[in-house]
């Protein structure tokens, strides 16, 4: 029984999470500031979609646009 039982530990404790959390070593942030939760959802004319992904860094420079739209909207008004 206590075999079954150190068989079943070692399992699920290879099934865990490698490393605890708020530990030290981990995956950083490409930004300074957060990105919001929930995502921006934008409906594109068909093929677009494939076209962009094929473009490096398409999100980056996205999310670069979208902020220069918003200043341009900004010092508009």
């Amino acid at each position: 029984m206590f075999a079954l039982y150190l068989l079943v530990y070692k399992y699920k404790s290879k099934l865990s999470m490698p490393f605890q959390k708020k530990h030290k070593l981990g995956a950083l942030p490409f930004n300074e500031e957060p990105f919001d939760k929930s995502p921006l959802c934008v409906r594109v004319r068909e093929g677009v979609k494939d076209k962009l992904k094929t473009i490096p860094n398409w999100q980056e420079r996205l999310r670069n646009l979208i902020d220069e739209l918003i200043e341009d909207n900004d010092n508009c008004q």
